[in-house]
Formats: structure tokens, C-alpha cells, sequence
């Protein structure tokens, strides 16, 4: 998010993905991103009720309930 066209790009790559049965999202290597990214993806994945919680790596862990 933020650089140019990257949502356009996305969203091309998440329509390409529509009729799979399933997709592995590998970011063992990522250094970082930008976490509005990160729920725009979940987005097309998840429901809309909260299942995952994300935080930054600069932030304050979550607090645990």
C-alpha cells in the first residue's frame, strides 16, 4: 500500500486467484510490509469477523485476552 498501482497489482493477482482451491502465501523471508497490505489480502481470504490478529514489529505485542 502506498506505492503506486501496488493495490491495482494485488487485486489483479487475488482475481487470478478466484478458482483455486487453495494458496500458500509464503513470507518466511519478508522483511516487513505494510500491515493495511497485509488486511486488504486477508481480506479476500477470511471472513469478515476477526479470526487473525496482526501487529508491527515496531509496536507493543498484543495483549493477550
Amino acid at each position: 500500500m502506498g506505492a503506486p498501482g501496488a493495490e491495482e497489482v494485488v487485486a489483479s493477482a487475488l482475481r487470478f486467484l478466484e478458482r483455486t482451491d487453495a494458496v500458500i502465501i509464503d513470507v518466511r523471508d519478508n522483511p516487513g510490509g505494510s500491515g493495511m497490505m497485509s488486511h486488504y489480502i486477508f481480506s479476500h481470504f477470511l471472513p469478515a469477523e476477526p479470526v487473525a490478529r496482526s501487529r508491527s514489529r515496531a509496536g507493543p505485542a498484543p495483549s493477550r485476552r
